[in-house]
């Protein structure tokens, strides 16, 4: 039994006609003859009664009409869904954010976009550290990452794309001695204690941070890691110290924090995605062809 034997006996019973079935499928009628009279010979019975003037369906016919109709419309969408596999329409794609990254930077460009194109790739979204990022991504376990430039000296084997410049900032509590000054300068945070992700977290950057500063005479006289952005944040909450983070970090904007942006800006920090080089999920290079276009 083929696709083609079969694709005839569907036409020829909804005609009730060879002629017009060998006419639909651009063949002759001695040729759909051959192939149901082939396709009978395989099943065993008749499936059309060719006793009559006019061409009838057997009930045993009936029934496979039935099934047969159900069974090609599985066979086409199993090729269509095989080929869009091939193509990396669909599947699954990971992709892992900064946690607290600021989703507005990159969800309306490029993660709304891609899901409307592509409804058939199942979109996860996972929210992390600096570590927990670049392990996702040398794990496979995630796709594609946002995160901030500085991290790329930690990453090896990636490719990456500008999304953003955000801008670095002095972040403090509300309740730090500092938030009420009302001509504050980036000088006087020379003797504060500064917290920084620690080292297993991001690697370097706290040499970073020194470069920044250096830039107004000074450096960290005094520094509280912390495991992560998140619980960098806590610490300048519980009034511990200050940080250095960027425009990017969400969180900030509310009522117990308090930022103060540096002018002139030394330097700026780019928000970037990253995706591995040798990712061979289709779906990574159907996602990361959008920066191309914006």
């Amino acid at each position: 039994m083929t696709t083609h034997q079969i694709k005839y006996f569907i036409s020829a019973a909804k005609h009730l006609s060879f002629t017009k079935c060998a006419q639909e499928h651009y063949t002759s009628q001695p040729n759909i003859s051959r192939q149901i009279s082939l396709l009978e010979k395989e099943l065993g019975f008749n499936l059309f009664n060719h006793n009559k003037k006019n061409l009838q369906l057997t009930p045993s016919g009936a029934i496979m009409l039935t099934h047969l109709i159900e069974s090609i419309e599985n066979i086409e969408k199993g090729v269509a869904t095989a080929v869009n596999a091939s193509q990396g329409k669909t599947g699954n794609l990971i992709i892992g954010c900064l946690d607290p990254f600021n989703m507005e930077l990159f969800v309306p460009d490029y993660i709304v976009p891609f899901q409307q194109k592509f409804p058939g790739i199942s979109l996860s979204l996972i929210t992390g550290s600096f570590q927990e990022l670049r392990q996702g991504l040398k794990d496979g376990k995630m796709d594609v990452i946002f995160t901030l430039d500085f991290e790329m000296k930690n990453i090896q084997n990636v490719i990456s794309h500008k999304i953003s410049d955000v801008l670095p900032l002095i972040l403090m509590s509300t309740s730090h001695p500092l938030a009420a000054k009302s001509d504050l300068r980036m000088e006087d945070f020379r003797d504060e204690t500064f917290i920084v992700p620690s080292v297993t977290d991001s690697p370097g950057r706290l040499e970073d941070v020194n470069r920044f500063l250096s830039n107004f005479g000074f450096s960290c006289s005094k520094v509280i890691y912390s495991p992560n952005i998140a619980s960098q944040l806590i610490y300048v909450r519980s009034g511990l110290g200050v940080a250095l983070v960027d425009t990017g970090i969400t969180r900030m904007e509310l009522s117990y924090y308090k930022y103060f942006l540096p002018a002139p800006q030394p330097e700026t920090i780019t928000a970037i995605a990253a995706w591995r080089n040798d990712n061979l999920n289709p779906g990574v290079n159907l996602f990361t062809q959008q920066f191309s276009q914006k």
